[in-house]
């Protein structure tokens, strides 16, 4: 049974600022899901500063996040739009957010955003595994 979904405010730009918070939140969200596939020994690590860096500036608008009561980022989903094509990824919840609907929100929110944009063939970047 699903949890009641966070009450979260969204979407807002995600900036250079944000980097160590997305950072941690994708590094916890995939471990968890590793953890729930059986592999617990698995961590994933947080990913050089300058990819978030470069993820931010290709999908400009697109970087979007959402924010917990207390401020935090709760969840993020970068959608990228190139002409009629458009991809949403990396997008991750934070681990108490999981299995409570916000991974729903923020996608149809980021197929919402490519629409608007044009994008006719919408398109999720994925890990294997995940």
């Amino acid at each position: 049974m699903r949890r009641h979904e966070p009450i979260v405010v969204g979407p807002t730009r995600a900036t250079s600022r944000d980097i160590a918070a997305l950072n941690r939140l994708f590094s916890d969200a995939f471990t968890e899901r590793y953890r729930r596939d059986g592999l617990s020994g698995v961590r994933v690590p947080h990913l050089n500063p300058r990819i978030w860096q470069y993820a931010l500036d290709l999908a400009g608008d697109g970087a979007m996040l959402w924010h917990d009561g207390r401020g935090e980022i709760a969840a993020f989903n970068f959608a990228h739009c190139s002409g009629a094509e458009g991809w949403m990824g990396p997008l991750a919840v934070r681990t108490d957010g999981q299995g409570r609907g916000l991974g729903t929100r923020i996608v149809l929110q980021g197929i919402e955003w490519l629409k608007s944009r044009g994008a006719a063939t919408i398109g999720l970047e994925t890990m294997p595994r995940t």
